[in-house]
């Protein structure tokens, strides 16, 4: 009898003593705040255990998910996992139960992986940040060294609070909170449910530890650790704090971090379940895919891989510039006859000239220059280009600003999103402005010239030319913009053209009243005869002088219209440059009807300004 009872304790000390760790299961809860389809799985398993991805088989609905990433608390990456220890400072504690938490977690701290952040806080009336979330093992050593000065009051809920805004602020994926209580709140600020569900919401394991005393109340500490998937601990001593804070130590420094990009459609229950070798059992949790079709569902394929994704890029850039080239590559063919003659004839009716029929030619027949003849704008442009001598064919210079206008405005969208990408139109205007610059300058040199022009020709009538034929004689040394001009004059003359209505198309590509008044003479010397040479040399005199007090007035207004240009574009470049380096401090400016408003007015003002400071500097002469 006596040597069946012995046998009986035997067996049951021996089954005492096997391993804690043979009948615990792993433990999978979600882990930071991925957007879905990424998924992020906190593993925690029994013991340490040295897994690959390989090893660890994870599935949705029995379906086994693709490119899975596994993380060990070891691992490279510092914002992977962290911990803040909460450590009760208030009265009770005592002097003997403070050091021994202190002492307890630095059995914890020692437990600690390399990349494993650990911050460390003290609360009686108001929580105290001995450290915050770090892997430096001296800064971590040295505030666990000090002895912290106890206090009135103890405020659990605004410690917890203060340890997930920790957290939040390291951006820590899968963080824990470690609190350790002898006594119930009394009188926190922030409420016991709030803590409990930013706590899940923020996918943060909260673990406690209640430690006896006169004023301990473990429902709000067991209430904590539920609302936040984490376990309670009860101590029924300072001594146990050891074993506790070790244990949990060793637990933490197991955890895994599991990463993948689910599969599964909008609105749909989805049962995770986790397999790792050497662990008894399946760890499961449940999860509902957001409804809604924010995201799209790729199977993987060669398509996704990345060379498929290059091939597609270099098939896509191809076919958009195989469809450009097909679109402004034109075919040459020799002018018939009536396109030659038109080439040399400039009416009041805007007949095409020689320069145009080159520039339009076969281009003209093109679906794009097509569709572009129906607008208004087209004609005018197609002469300033060619006044302005630009030459880019305008059908190619619309297509490439507008090309460039997407893909600035795409990577503003990228950079700051939707408000940032307005700015994109600004590429449309600077086409605009230097193709309106370059026809200025021209003109500009034909008004410079045309008193050498007109004095050349005064001296060929005296010889005895005819103002048609001293134009022609002058026209041979004269320099560009004003030979091609005459020239035209000349030729439209040849053709039956009469003088004085040549001279007036050149008034009007030139934009030149001088011209005008040319054409004035030109008409009256017509009709009525007289010394065309004496006319000539006062109409040269005129010339001159207004010549020269225009630029006068244009340097004297040098200064005003370039602060024209800066007090304009200033405001706008600014506002571009905070909306890319901080688009929620600009946010408001386009998502409020306020922010609109103001953005209307401001608009508004500068146009206003602009037009004012423009008219100030702007003189006819």
């Amino acid at each position: 009898m006596r040597r069946a009872v012995l046998a009986v304790v035997l067996l049951g000390l021996l089954l005492a003593a096997a391993p804690a760790h043979a009948d615990e299961r792993a433990l999978v809860v979600p882990a930071g705040s991925p957007q879905f389809p990424d998924r992020a799985l906190r593993l925690t398993v029994p013991e340490r255990l040295a897994l690959s991805a390989g090893q660890v088989k994870v599935s949705e609905n029995g379906e086994r998910v693709r490119s899975m990433v596994l993380t060990s608390a070891a691992g490279p990456r510092r914002t992977d996992f962290g911990t803040v220890l909460v450590i009760d400072a208030s009265k009770s504690m005592r002097a003997a139960g403070i050091r021994r938490a202190m002492a307890a977690a630095r059995a914890l701290a020692a437990e600690r992986t390399g990349n494993q952040q650990l911050g460390v806080i003290v609360f009686n009336r108001t929580p105290r940040v001995l450290l915050a979330p770090s892997t430096d093992q001296h800064a971590i050593d040295q505030a666990l060294s000090v002895t912290p000065k106890l206090g009135a009051q103890t405020h659990v809920f605004d410690a917890v609070e203060t340890a997930l805004g920790l957290l939040a602020k390291a951006r820590i994926t899968a963080g824990s909170v470690v609190v350790l209580s002898d006594g119930a709140d009394t009188g926190s600020l922030v409420p016991a449910g709030a803590v409990g569900a930013r706590a899940r919401k923020a996918n943060v394991r909260v673990f406690t530890i209640g430690l006896r005393s006169r004023a301990f109340d473990f429902t709000q500490l067991t209430e904590l650790a539920a609302a936040g998937r984490g376990r309670y601990f009860a101590a029924d001593s300072i001594h146990d704090l050891g074993a506790i804070f070790r244990e949990l130590g060793t637990q933490l420094a197991s955890e895994y971090l599991v990463r993948y990009r689910s599969m599964m459609r909008p609105g749909r229950a989805v049962t995770v379940a986790v397999q790792v070798p050497g662990v008894e059992g399946v760890a499961t949790m449940r999860y509902r895919v957001p409804g809604g079709a924010s995201f799209v569902l790729v199977e993987e394929s060669f398509w996704t891989s990345t060379i498929g994704i290059i091939v597609t890029t270099l098939l896509c850039a191809l076919l958009i510039a195989s469809g450009i080239a097909l679109l402004l590559v034109r075919r040459h063919r020799r002018p018939d006859l009536r396109e030659r003659v038109r080439g040399f004839v400039s009416s009041l009716g805007g007949v095409a000239t020689s320069a145009e029929i080159v520039v339009t030619g076969e281009a003209s027949r093109g679906a794009a220059e097509r569709s572009l003849e129906r607008t208004r704008w087209w004609a005018g442009f197609k002469e300033q280009c060619e006044i302005a001598r630009i030459e880019t064919d305008p059908v190619r210079l619309v297509v490439a600003t507008a090309l460039g206008t997407l893909f600035v405005m795409y990577v503003l969208l990228k950079l700051g999103g939707p408000p940032a990408a307005v700015f994109a139109f600004s590429i449309p205007l600077a086409v605009k402005s230097w193709v309106a610059f370059k026809l200025g300058r021209q003109r500009r040199l034909f008004a410079d010239q045309l008193p050498d022009v007109l004095q050349g020709s005064a001296s060929a009538i005296r010889a005895g030319h005819g103002l048609t034929g001293a134009l022609a004689m002058v026209v041979e040394d004269a320099p560009e913009p004003s030979r091609a001009e005459l020239q035209r004059v000349v030729s439209d003359e040849r053709l039956g053209v009469p003088l004085d209505d040549a001279l007036r198309v050149v008034q009007r590509r030139m934009d030149s009243l001088d011209v005008q008044q040319i054409a004035l003479v030109a008409q009256l010397q017509r009709e009525t005869g007289g010394n065309m040479a004496e006319v000539l040399d006062r109409v040269t005199e005129s010339v001159r002088r207004r010549g020269e007090l225009r630029r006068m007035v244009r340097a004297l207004t040098a200064q005003g219209r370039l602060s024209r240009w800066v007090v304009t574009g200033l405001p706008a470049f600014l506002l571009l440059m905070v909306t890319i380096v901080n688009p929620s401090y600009s946010e408001p400016l386009f998502t409020t009807g306020l922010g609109r408003m103001m953005l209307l007015i401001g608009a508004t003002l500068m146009v206003l300004g602009s037009l004012v400071i423009k008219k100030i500097v702007d003189f006819e002469v």
